[in-house]
C-alpha cells in the first residue's frame, strides 16, 4: 500500500512541475499565409545599356553591360529575382522569400552596375500588401586574377575568371508594418543555394560566364514580444514548499 508521505511526495512535485510550465510557457506566436510574393528591380548605380524585363518563368530581371564580343561567355551582365506561391509560416520563422538569379557573363570593364535596388512585394491576400525595398550589391571583379591582391580571387573561383559576390545593405534592416493592431519587423536574413535555412550565408558567390541562383531567405517578426520567463532553482523551491503547505493545510481540515 502506499503511504500518505509518498503521496504528499507526489503531489507536491506534480504541482511544482506544473507551476513551473506556467511560467516559462512560450507566448502565443502569429501565423501568416502568403499568397505570393514578386520583385521589381529599380535604380541601378553605374552600369550601361540597362535592360529590364520578365520573362516566361516570371523571373523579374534588370541586365546591364556591353558584352564582350571576343569571349565564348559575353553577354549582358544582371540580376534576377522570382518570388515563391502560397507559404504559411509563423512570427519568428526563417522562411524562403523567392530565388535570386546573377547572370554572370563577361561584359567590357566600366559598364557594370555596382548595386540595384529590389522592391519586394508580399502577398497576404484578404490582408493585403506589404512592399519592402533593399539595395542589392554586386562586387563585379576583375576576371584576371592577376589584378588583384597576390594574384588571387577576391571570392571562392572554380571555374575561368574571378567570381563575383552579390550582398545586401539596408532596407529590410528596420522595415516595419502593422496588421491587425499589432507591428512587425521583416528582415532579410542571407542566402543559400540550397533550400536548408542551416547553409544559409551572408554573400552570394557567382562564378564568372554562367547563371547562378541562390534562395533567398527572410524573417517577419513581432515587435515588442514578451521574453519568456525563467524561474531561479530558489523559486522553484519556495514553490515546493508552497505546494506542501497547501497539501498539509487540505489535510488538516
Amino acid at each position: 500500500m502506499t503511504s500518505k508521505a509518498a503521496v504528499l511526495r507526489r503531489t507536491a512535485a506534480l504541482f511544482v512541475t506544473t507551476a513551473t510550465v506556467g511560467l516559462i510557457a512560450t507566448p502565443a506566436y502569429a501565423s501568416f499565409s502568403l499568397t505570393s510574393t514578386s520583385g521589381e528591380w529599380s535604380n541601378p548605380i553605374g552600369g550601361s545599356r540597362i535592360r529590364y524585363r520578365t520573362t516566361a518563368r516570371n523571373e523579374n530581371q534588370i541586365r546591364w553591360g556591353t558584352p564582350a564580343e571576343d569571349s565564348p561567355t559575353g553577354g549582358k551582365s544582371g540580376l534576377g529575382f522570382k518570388g515563391i506561391g502560397s507559404l504559411d509560416f509563423e512570427a519568428g520563422e526563417v522562411f524562403t522569400l523567392g530565388t535570386l538569379s546573377h547572370y554572370n557573363k563577361t561584359i567590357l570593364g566600366d559598364t557594370a552596375a555596382s548595386s540595384a535596388d529590389l522592391k519586394v512585394k508580399l502577398d497576404f491576400g484578404s490582408l493585403g500588401f506589404q512592399n519592402f525595398d533593399f539595395t542589392m550589391n554586386i562586387d563585379e571583379t576583375v576576371n584576371d586574377a592577376s589584378y588583384h591582391a597576390g594574384g588571387v580571387c577576391p571570392y571562392l573561383t572554380t571555374g575561368n575568371g574571378c567570381s563575383d559576390s552579390i550582398t545586401w545593405t539596408g532596407g529590410f534592416s528596420g522595415n516595419t508594418f502593422t496588421i491587425g493592431d499589432t507591428d512587425y519587423t521583416f528582415d532579410l536574413v542571407g542566402f543559400s543555394k540550397t533550400n536548408d535555412v542551416s547553409t544559409i550565408q551572408d554573400q552570394f558567390i557567382s562564378q564568372e560566364g554562367y547563371k547562378s541562383e541562390a534562395y533567398i531567405f527572410a524573417q517577419i517578426t513581432e515587435q515588442d514580444l514578451p521574453a519568456q520567463t525563467v524561474p531561479e532553482p530558489a523559486a522553484l523551491l519556495g514553490l515546493g514548499m508552497f505546494g506542501l503547505a497547501a497539501i498539509r493545510s487540505r489535510r488538516y481540515r
